[in-house]
């Protein structure tokens, strides 16, 4: 996680005025008292920050461990899903496929049902 944050808020800035978001979905258990010092600390007030747990884990087709990255396209559609730390350019690779592509072809070319367990070439 510590590794990707920086990526992250680096995307949010560069890519957000052409539609990229990140949303950040922390699973700690110990809820906002200790995600709200985290996020102040480690400047991530870009970023939406959300509160999760097994729930949202399970509908997100379960998370095995951390970090884990969704790619998800304009339309809601998963694009690729990444458990454990993948490298920036992966990351950064993926989402400029995703901002390139225009909204509608998205939708006609991608699955409609959960994640894949690895990413797209």
């Amino acid at each position: 996680c510590l590794i990707e944050l920086p990526w992250f808020i680096e995307f949010q800035q560069r890519y957000g005025p052409q539609g990229f978001e990140v949303i950040a979905i922390s699973l700690d258990e110990e809820g906002p008292k200790v995600v709200k010092p985290f996020v102040e600390k480690h400047k991530m007030g870009s970023l939406t920050v959300l509160m999760g747990d097994d729930k949202t884990a399970e509908l997100f087709g379960g998370v095995l461990g951390l970090p884990t990255t969704f790619m998800v396209d304009r339309q809601g559609k998963y694009y690729s899903k990444h458990q454990g730390l993948v490298s920036k350019d992966v990351v950064e690779d993926e989402l400029l496929t995703l901002l390139k592509t225009p909204p509608a072809e998205q939708a006609a070319s991608l699955p409609s049902s959960g994640p894949p367990s690895s990413s797209r070439p």
